[in-house]
C-alpha cells in the first residue's frame, strides 16, 4: 500500500470513528417519536388538563401508552402536589413496554373533605420514558398538570360576615366584628321563624281538623310544634353563623354532622305529634258521624303502634344516611336476614299479621261472647300476639294465639248485642193434659223479665217434640234479650215451670229401679223362693 492509499484509509477510519457516536444516538436514544401518550379527557397536546372535582370526591383518568419504536422501554410515573387538600391517589405501576405493545394505566386525584370552594389547586404527574439498555441514559419525560378547582359543599363564598348571610355588616367597630354577626343573625332567624310558625301553625292545625275541632287539643298540638320548630330553626341559624363567622370546614362539617342527627329526631318529633293529632281527629269524626261504625276510638293504639314502626324505621334511615353508611348494602343484609327469620319464626309471624288484621277489622271486641269450636268464650282483650278470653263462668282466664283465633269459625254471639233465641226443655208422664202444660210454660215465659216482648221479635212459643220411653218431651222457645241472658233467664224459667207443674198435678217422669231381695240375712230360702239351687 503507497503513501497515498494508507493516508485515503487513515481519514476514512477517522471519519468513520466521529460518526459512530451520532449513529448510536439516533439509533438508541429515546425519543417523542418512539411512543404515543395520550390521556382521557384531556388535551394531549399541551398536557394541561382543568376539572371541578367535590370536596371529599376524587376523579379518575386513563393514560395510554403506546411503544412504537424497535426499543425495549422503561415507564416510570411521579406524583408532585403542592397542596394538603389535592392528593394523587394512584398512578400506573412502573413497567417495561416492549416493541408494538401498548398499556393502559389510571391516574386518580383526590380531594380532601374540607377543602375550600373558593380555592385551585394544582397536582402535577412525571411521565419519564426510557430504554432499558444500560448504556442509553437519555430519557423522555412529559409533564402532565392538573388544575383543580374545588366544588365544596361547604359554600362559604359571599357569606362571610354578613347578617343573614345576605346583608354586608357596614356598622362601626366592634360591632362590624363576624362574631357581632353572627350572634345577630342567630336572632333574626329565631325572631322570624317564631313569628312565621305562630301564624302557620294554628293554619295547619285547623286544616287538620275543620268540621269538629278542639280548642284544648288544638291549642296543645300549637305549643308542642311551637316548641319543637324553635329549637330546629336555632340550629339552622347557628350552623348559618359558623360560615358567616368564617369558621374551618372541619368545625362546619362536625357541628354539620351532629345538627343532621338534631334535625332527624326534631322533625320526626314533629311529624309524630301531627300525626297523632290527625289520626286522633278522623277516629273522632267516624266515631261521632256513625255510631255503629267499626271505626271509632279504639283502633287509636293500633295506628300509633303502626306510626312508631315506620317513624323509627325512617329516623334510622335518615341518621345512617347522614354518616355516609351505604343503605342498599343494609337492606340487602337486612333482606337475608329477615328470609332466616321468616323461615325460622313463621309461628311467631303469623301471630302478629294475625293480630294486626283482628285489630283493623276487628271482628268482636272486649265484653263478646265468641263460641269458638263449640265453646264459649268472653273476650277480655285483643293484643298484637294473642287475644285473652274469660271463661262463661268466669273463673279462668285463657290465653289463644291469634293466628289460632283468626283461623277459627268464630260465632260472635253477642255482635250488636241482638236478642238470642233460648230453648227450654221438659218431659212430662203420658196421659198429661198437654194444652194446660202448653198454658203453663208460655204463661211462666212472658213473665220472666228477660223475655223479648216487643212485637218485633217471635213470641214464646210452644211444641212437642218427641215421644220418648217414658213420657212426652215437650220444648218451650223465646227470645233472651243477650245472649249473656240466656242462661239466667233458661234457668228461672225451669225453677217456675217446675213449681206450677207440681201445683197442677202435672207428672214429670223419671226412671226407676226396682229390687227385689231373694234370701235373708242368714242365707237361707224364703218360702216364696221357689228357685231351684
Amino acid at each position: 500500500m503507497n503513501s497515498k492509499s494508507a493516508a485515503v484509509f487513515v481519514l476514512t477510519l477517522l471519519f468513520a470513528g466521529m460518526l459512530v457516536p451520532f449513529m448510536g444516538e439516533e439509533s438508541d436514544a429515546v425519543g417523542k417519536s418512539d411512543y404515543i401518550m395520550s390521556l382521557s379527557e384531556g388535551d394531549s397536546e399541551t398536557w394541561t388538563i382543568d376539572a371541578t372535582i367535590g370536596n371529599g370526591h376524587q376523579h379518575t383518568w386513563n393514560l395510554y401508552v403506546v411503544n412504537q419504536s424497535e426499543k425495549h422501554l422503561k415507564i416510570f410515573y411521579e406524583p408532585e402536589t403542592y397542596n394538603r387538600e389535592v392528593s394523587v391517589i394512584q398512578l400506573p405501576s412502573p413497567m417495561m413496554l416492549e416493541p408494538g405493545k401498548a398499556t393502559t394505566g389510571e391516574i386518580t386525584i383526590s380531594v380532601g373533605e374540607y377543602a375550600k370552594d373558593t380555592a385551585e389547586f394544582t397536582a402535577v404527574v412525571f411521565v419519564t420514558v426510557s430504554n432499558v439498555d444500560p448504556a442509553d441514559t437519555e430519557t423522555s419525560e412529559t409533564r402532565i398538570v392538573f388544575n383543580i378547582k374545588v366544588d365544596s359543599s361547604f359554600n362559604t363564598s359571599g357569606m362571610y360576615n354578613k347578617f343573614l348571610g345576605y346583608f354586608e355588616n357596614d356598622l362601626p367597630s366592634p360591632f362590624n366584628k363576624p362574631i357581632f354577626t353572627m350572634i345577630v343573625s342567630i336572632i333574626l332567624w329565631v325572631i322570624i321563624f317564631a313569628l312565621l310558625s305562630r301564624i302557620c301553625i294554628p293554619l295547619l292545625a285547623r286544616l287538620l281538623d275543620r268540621t269538629t275541632p278542639e280548642i284544648n287539643d288544638r291549642r296543645r298540638l300549637e305549643r308542642t310544634l311551637v316548641r319543637l320548630i324553635i329549637p330546629l330553626i336555632f340550629i339552622v341559624a347557628f350552623n348559618q353563623g359558623l360560615i358567616i363567622v368564617g369558621a374551618d370546614n372541619e368545625a362546619i362539617a362536625l357541628f354539620g354532622s351532629i345538627s343532621n342527627v338534631l334535625y332527624v329526631l326534631l322533625v320526626a318529633f314533629i311529624i309524630w305529634k301531627i300525626y297523632v293529632y290527625a289520626v286522633t281527629r278522623i277516629l273522632r269524626r267516624f266515631e261521632r258521624l256513625d255510631e255503629d261504625s267499626t271505626i271509632d276510638m279504639s283502633l287509636l293504639p293500633l295506628f300509633k303502634m303502626l306510626g312508631r314502626i315506620l317513624l323509627a324505621v325512617g329516623c334510622v334511615a335518615a341518621i345512617l344516611a347522614t354518616f355516609g353508611v351505604d343503605l342498599q348494602g343494609i337492606l340487602v343484609s337486612a333482606g337475608v336476614v329477615s328470609l332466616g327469620i321468616t323461615m325460622g319464626a313463621q309461628n311467631v309471624l303469623s301471630q302478629f299479621f294475625s293480630g294486626l288484621v283482628i285489630l283493623s277489622t276487628r271482628p268482636f271486641k272486649a265484653g263478646d261472647f265468641l263460641k269458638i269450636n263449640d265453646k264459649v268464650y268472653i273476650v277480655r282483650k285483643v293484643r298484637l300476639m294473642y287475644t285473652e278470653f274469660t271463661s262463661w263462668e268466669s273463673d279462668q282466664i285463657i290465653t289463644m294465639p291469634n293466628n289460632v283465633v283468626s283461623s277459627s269459625t268464630i260465632h260472635n254471639m253477642t255482635k250488636d248485642d241482638l236478642p238470642v233465641k233460648q230453648y227450654v226443655y221438659f218431659t212430662v208422664a203420658y196421659g198429661t193434659d198437654l194444652e194446660k202444660a202448653k198454658e203453663i210454660m208460655i204463661e211462666t215465659a212472658r213473665k220472666n223479665p228477660y223475655v223479648v216482648l216487643d212485637g218485633k221479635h217471635e213470641e214464646p212459643g210452644f211444641r212437642m217434640t218427641n215421644l220418648l220411653n217414658s213420657g212426652i218431651e215437650l220444648r218451650l222457645s223465646y227470645f233472651a234479650r243477650t245472649f249473656d241472658d240466656t242462661g239466667g233467664s233458661a234457668g228461672q224459667i225451669r225453677m217456675e215451670i217446675y213449681k206450677a207443674f207440681a201445683d197442677n198435678g202435672i207428672e214429670i217422669p223419671y226412671d226407676r229401679v226396682q229390687v227385689d231381695i231373694l234370701s235373708d240375712k242368714a242365707g237361707e230360702k224364703k218360702a216364696t223362693d221357689l228357685t231351684d239351687d
